[in-house]
């Protein structure tokens, strides 16, 4: 196998599980809707929950008919 790819591979795992991790932080440290600003007026990190897909997209539709239409996606 190329290094490049294993390099590749290797990169993404450690981002997907430092993803994980601090969505695991944010979930057990801050309040649901709760937040604080880590860089003064740019920057904020809150705790808020997104069921559908990117920017919300049917974060509000009936789950009999989401979970099917993203499976299928």
């Amino acid at each position: 196998m190329d290094r490049k790819y294993v390099w590749f591979a290797g990169t993404a795992v450690v981002l997907m599980l430092a993803d994980l991790a601090t969505k695991q932080m944010i979930i057990e440290q801050i309040p649901y809707r709760g937040g604080f600003s880590a860089i003064d007026g740019f920057f904020n990190i809150v705790h808020a929950r997104n069921r559908g897909a990117a920017f919300g997209l049917l974060n509000d539709g009936d789950p009999r008919f989401v979970m099917p239409f993203f499976i299928v996606v």
